[in-house]
């Protein structure tokens, strides 16, 4: 999971499936004197071991210069402000709070991106960084009249002015059109992110504009948007730095997506299109919910719920129908096996660490056998939260365990499964579309 709870059915039903597992211990026969229970520490043992290194792939050359004027303007901006505010300082001690709560979180974002595995999370964080730390150093401006909203509302229209700009003038140029979509993704992703952080319209904005806090949260949703946009710019130029007279690659971009758009929407002929139940997902007599198959037939089938309809991101588009290609595969293997008895329940400690060996051992072959390697990244790189929630849940138990009450975990580690296993067949149908020999 990344920044906060999935709007998923499986997301609302998992807040309270977090009461019934989280004490477990403490909830004696209620549960039944059939149930199978397993020892705390047998299961923090099979959920526990290496997690596979995958990041998202960048192919061009991000300049180390880039990187240190990232990491420098967030250190800029809490060097322009007296840390650890006193009192004295800031009488308002929930301003003191809110600020160094901010601090905190920028801090930690620094040291994060210092250990960060690929040169995308390394940008990442560096941004959410900078959102926090231009929060602060914004806040405190404006207390002492160095900042407003009127001009934090004008940052905001020059950044959306040349997010525009660096669209109009971005092609899809190159020899090696997984590169050329990749780049292009990256670019046409930051750059509307960069967008909507600008736009100043996030609903859950606390605070009031013409206030410290509400100058310094809107300040740091735009610094957001002002870093995306950098990100994307200094990508951009690199790829181009990089060509030599390239080919045109919008005619080859546009056709992929179009077969790509065609082939899912075949596969999704036999999948529903919207369900209220996930019982109705599978063709069985049996009753799935509280079973790890229920959870991750939801959790796979919500993720293909989504229009198809071409935008003006030809990359983005491409990557997004790779992506349903392999969600799609995933679902549909994954109903045969339902369909066919299995439930993926667990009855001992030995069996939770088989799911998940399953689910490392899904992610390293999809990886070794998808005929490229940089397309597979790209979505698996996005789906190991399975794997870390999962363990991290399965480590906060202690006492006795129910093991019927661990079919989200489960569920998470048989998600990523068969995903994995989705990716290779989808990279292979993505690239015949773009035409690359698998």
């Amino acid at each position: 999971m990344t920044d906060e709870l999935r709007l998923t059915r499986r997301g609302t039903l998992a807040l309270g499936g977090a009461a019934l597992t989280a004490g477990c211990s403490d909830l004696g026969g209620l549960l039944g004197p059939n149930e199978v229970r397993l020892d705390a520490s047998a299961v923090h043992e099979a959920a526990s071991g290496e997690v596979p290194t995958v990041t998202e792939p960048l192919p061009v050359d991000v300049a180390t210069d880039h990187v240190d004027a990232s990491r420098e303007s967030a250190e800029s901006d809490l060097d322009a402000v007296p840390l650890p505010l006193s009192a004295e300082e800031l009488p308002n001690g929930t301003m003191r709070w809110v600020l160094g709560n901010e601090v905190e979180h920028a801090r930690a974002q620094l040291e994060s991106a210092s250990e960060a595995a690929g040169a995308r999370e390394r940008l990442s964080t560096l941004r959410h960084a900078r959102e926090h730390t231009h929060y602060v150093a914004a806040a405190w401006a404006y207390t002492n009249d160095e900042a407003s909203a009127d001009g934090v509302r004008d940052r905001a229209t020059t950044v959306r002015e040349d997010v525009e700009a660096l669209r109009e003038d971005w092609t899809y140029v190159g020899e090696d059109p997984v590169r050329v979509v990749l780049v292009s993704d990256a670019v046409e992703s930051w750059a509307g992110a960069a967008r909507r952080y600008a736009t100043l319209g996030d609903p859950t904005f606390q605070y009031r504009p013409d206030s410290a806090l509400g100058v310094g949260e809107r300040a740091g949703d735009v610094e957001h948007g002002h870093a995306y946009l950098a990100d994307a710019t200094h990508v951009g130029e690199q790829f181009s730095a990089s060509l030599s007279d390239p080919p045109s690659m919008r005619e080859t971009l546009t056709d992929a997506r179009a077969s790509l758009t065609e082939t899912i929407e075949s596969r999704l002929e036999s999948i529903p299109d919207d369900i209220d139940d996930p019982n109705d997902l599978a063709e069985t007599d049996r009753d799935l919910e509280g079973t790890p198959a229920y959870v991750a037939l939801d959790e796979l089938h919500s993720n293909l719920i989504g229009g198809l309809e071409p935008t003006d991101d030809v990359a983005m588009d491409v990557v997004e129908r790779f992506r349903d290609l392999a969600f799609a595969e995933a679902f549909v293997s994954l109903r045969d096996r339902v369909e066919s008895g299995e439930t993926f329940g667990v009855t001992s400690a030995e069996e939770i660490g088989d799911r998940r060996a399953a689910a490392v051992s899904a992610v390293e072959s999809a990886l070794e056998e998808s005929p490229d390697r940089r397309l597979a990244r790209r979505t698996l790189a996005n789906e190991l939260w399975h794997l870390t929630d999962a363990d991290e849940t399965l480590a906060r138990h202690d006492g006795a365990v129910v093991a019927d009450a661990l079919h989200w975990e489960i569920g998470d580690y048989l998600s990523l499964t068969m995903l994995a296993r989705g990716v290779p067949p989808a990279c292979r149908t993505t690239l015949d579309a773009l035409g690359v020999e698998s």
